[in-house]
């Protein structure tokens, strides 16, 4: 899968969503925060991880729950 592009390159992605709770970041113009991990899946590349979290689109206008994937210390995926 490709790898979506953050504003500002993270170190230990996984650990952070996992270990943090308030932890945020932005992706295009939707800011991601309150990540809570709910699945795991095996991967040949590596094992994909699954969290909601909240979403909010140019600085709060439009709030919503959404699923971010994490493979390999980078997003692959966002989806509702």
């Amino acid at each position: 899968m490709q790898k979506l592009k953050l504003e500002s390159a993270v170190e230990n992605l996984t650990e952070n969503l996992l270990r943090d709770s308030a932890y945020s970041f932005k992706l295009d113009k939707t800011v991601y925060s309150n990540f809570n991990y709910y699945s795991k899946r095996k991967d040949n590349a590596g094992d994909m991880l699954y969290f909601t979290a909240n979403a909010n689109y140019k600085n709060g206008d439009y709030k919503y729950t959404c699923n971010v994937v994490v493979q390999n210390d980078s997003v692959i995926a966002c989806y509702t």
